[in-house]
């Protein structure tokens, strides 16, 4: 995170007019907001404005006084006022660190998301207050490096994962609420669902999405140029999620401003202009509007479900040799990334030591065609499976390191949950020059388990489905234990995954 000197150049300036010309009152104080996005790309998704404090809840963090640095910034001493800026502006980005999610790379974003989205299934069932918290514990643990002796794997599980599903826009929230066999051969990695089965799932969800319809038509038909063109605009900046998001919003927006004056001008010339009439039109709009909003979440949400269920229904009844073969599906294993910043000085270490670093974002992957889905779906339902197990193996081998085990955490969740270790070190190489404190964090394995268990992580679930309760990949029909695909030798390369590596063996480097 870069912050600018902009703001605390500005509350200081002022505190020194002010106190020059004599002018009293409140002073002027700087309030860090931090805004996070469930998912900045998705539509219907929330933002939580996190609050600073550690349990009680505020909007905003603690407003910074600039008592403690005016008298810096008034001396006369020859770049003691930059010097106080500079002071201010590390104080906002610490506070700014500590309400938003960091990652040392996109690669442990992206699996950290996964990751969450596995354990809490349903999108909405995240507290928001706790949601920065959640998901900085899981970027922490994963990029502790020797968490596990399988680290490296299960981190390539999940990153597939987490690519197949934005390649092929689904998500595993929709795709875990599709019921699949219980059945799990103990010598296959995944089994195949029955072609009957989600045959049967398409007909109850489409069922279920027809009966609602009736009910949401006219809704619809009234807001679908908003969802049309909020679309469009979100496909101007295909790698940017804030452009995205920026872009629905305003779309959105200036549609919604046309849309219900000219429906409320419509009912009160129905009305006849009347003053009655007005009244009428406008509370009809405002029903209008919220009977929308009320529903558009559940109608949403079972059209999602139709359109995945359809996907597996083609991807489970095609040919397996319809299957994209290993080489034809790498370029959809690896995740897209957001272009580097051109405004970000990537040069400059963070401004704050106990901060945690930003890595070089990987170049960015040029856009990809979306690929079809009875030649896709079987690799996503396999590489979901492989996800939970890897994910349940994470935290299994957590529980049985032993109450010592520990993973790294960032400063300030680790002073609330764990320890720091503080280590002065010489910014020159001959022990010469200035000497800061670099700040290592750290929290108890078991406690950080617990700690997700406690805001309604299912970690048991996750073992209960490896133990053979759940069905969500495929192996193919027409080769005994060989998972689909065009290549041989794939089924060894799979039953590799699942062995424990010694943490002393060279990692696989995830790109």
């Amino acid at each position: 995170m870069q912050v600018k000197d902009g703001a605390a150049w500005a509350g200081l300036e002022y505190t020194k007019w002010a106190a020059d010309h004599g002018i009293e009152g409140p002073e002027v104080k700087i309030v860090p907001t931090a805004i996070v996005y469930t998912n900045k790309s998705k539509y219907r998704s929330d933002v939580s404005v996190e609050p600073y404090s550690l349990g009680r809840e505020l909007a905003f963090g603690p407003p910074i006084s600039m008592e403690q640095y005016k008298e810096q910034f008034f001396s006369d001493e020859e770049g003691a006022a930059r010097a106080a800026v500079k002071r201010l502006t590390r104080a906002i980005e610490r506070q700014l660190v500590e309400t938003t999610i960091n990652a040392p790379d996109w690669d442990t974003l992206y699996i950290a998301r996964m990751a969450r989205d596995l354990l809490w299934e349903d999108e909405r069932s995240i507290d928001l207050k706790e949601f920065v918290t959640i998901s900085q514990t899981l970027v922490d643990l994963f990029s502790t490096k020797d968490a596990t002796p399988n680290f490296c794997s299960v981190r390539r599980h999940l990153l597939e994962y987490y690519s197949l599903l934005q390649s092929t826009h689904l998500t595993n929230s929709v795709l875990s609420s599709l019921p699949l066999p219980e059945t799990l051969s103990p010598t296959h990695p995944t089994p195949l669902p029955s072609r009957l089965l989600t045959l049967s799932i398409l007909v109850r969800d489409t069922l279920a999405a027809l009966i609602r319809l009736p009910f949401f038509l006219f809704p619809l038909i009234l807001h679908f140029p908003v969802y049309v063109m909020g679309r469009l605009a979100a496909g101007l900046s295909e790698h940017e999620e804030e452009s995205q998001a920026q872009n629905k919003v305003v779309i959105g927006l200036l549609l919604l401003m046309l849309i219900y004056p000219a429906t409320f001008w419509v009912l009160w010339a129905v009305l006849s202009f009347t003053s009655y009439g007005a009244l009428v039109a406008g509370l009809t709009v405002w029903a209008f509007a919220y009977y929308h909003t009320r529903l558009v979440n559940d109608n949403y949400l079972h059209f999602k479900r139709v359109t995945a269920a359809w996907r597996a229904l083609v991807g489970v009844w095609a040919p397996t040799r319809w299957d994209l073969s290993l080489a034809a599906l790498s370029q959809y294993t690896t995740p897209l990334t957001p272009p580097e910043s051109p405004w970000v000085e990537r040069s400059k270490r963070s401004s704050t030591p106990d901060l945690p670093a930003q890595a070089t974002e990987p170049p960015v992957v040029l856009k990809r065609t979306r690929p079809a889905s009875r030649r896709i779906m079987r690799h996503v339902l396999r590489a979901r499976g492989e996800a939970v197990r890897a994910l349940a193996s994470v935290f299994g081998a957590l529980e049985d390191a032993g109450e010592n085990k520990q993973v790294v955490a960032c400063a300030h969740l680790a002073r609330r949950f764990g320890w720091v270790d503080e280590v002065k070190v010489s910014m020159e190489e001959q022990g010469q020059g200035p000497v800061e404190v670099q700040v290592q964090g750290y929290r108890h394995a078991r406690e950080v388990i617990s700690f997700l268990r406690l805001r309604g992580a299912k970690i048991a679930t996750l073992e209960r489905k490896i133990e053979g309760g759940w069905a969500g990949t495929l192996v193919s029909e027409e080769e005994d234990g060989t998972p689909g695909g065009s290549e041989d030798g794939e089924g060894e390369a799979e039953e590799d995954d699942i062995v424990w590596v010694p943490s002393e063996s060279h990692p696989k480097t995830v790109e």
